[in-house]
């Protein structure tokens, strides 16, 4: 169960600051390529939260692949082919390109969801609270950043904002306790190649 929640820690923690980010400076991206893509920024932004679910869903479908549960995974990630069809069949035709970028969005939810559901079974006694715990101060702490990088964005430009919403995510991450000081030890430890002392991040209740 540890081994679990510090990998989703590890996968949060890296998805959150790119998909808040490009949110934040998707007009300012989208603009890189002319200013004819302008309308497309609100499909970037859409589209971008797909990667919160395939960065989590990561160790989920690695755990059931390592219990031989691969039917398992095969019949999740075969259940969201067919709901991402249907849903695209019924979204394009209405909301044309956000359709599918509303399509994606809940489809990889779903996946991500499906496979969560599987846990409780493979890790005895595992309670969905913990990684509650572990991520909402995470997800939190983007939310902030993006925020915080959009004001900046506004005020100041594209460039400052990126250096302001890294440096807001970095300070929320500390004062949430989704980052502590065992943690930066680790990183440290991890950047010299030097074995673990640590347990696995605690569940935070901040």
């Amino acid at each position: 169960g540890e081994l679990f929640d510090r990998s989703m820690w590890y996968m949060a923690l890296l998805g959150v600051p790119i998909a808040f980010g490009i949110w934040a400076v998707a007009p300012d991206i989208i603009l890189l390529a002319g200013k004819e893509y302008a309308s497309a920024a609100p499909v970037l932004q859409t589209l971008i939260f797909v990667l919160l679910p395939i960065f989590l869903d990561f160790p989920i479908g690695s755990l059931l692949n390592a219990v031989d549960r691969q039917l398992t995974k095969t019949a999740v990630m075969g259940a969201t082919m067919v709901l991402s069809v249907a849903l695209n069949a019924f979204l394009i035709p209405v909301f044309g390109t956000m359709g599918a970028a509303y399509a994606a969005l809940i489809s990889f939810w779903f996946l991500f969801l499906a496979g969560l559901w599987f846990i409780p079974s493979i890790i005895p006694a595992y309670r969905l609270k913990r990684l509650v715990d572990i991520l909402l101060p995470i997800f939190f702490s983007g939310v902030v950043m993006a925020a915080v990088a959009v004001w900046t964005r506004d005020v100041l430009g594209f460039v400052a904002a990126v250096p302001a919403g890294a440096l807001m995510y970095g300070t929320m991450l500390v004062l949430t306790k989704a980052v502590r000081r065992e943690h930066l030890e680790e990183f440290r430890r991890l950047w010299k190649h030097e074995p673990a002392s640590y347990e696995p991040p605690a569940a935070s209740h901040a």
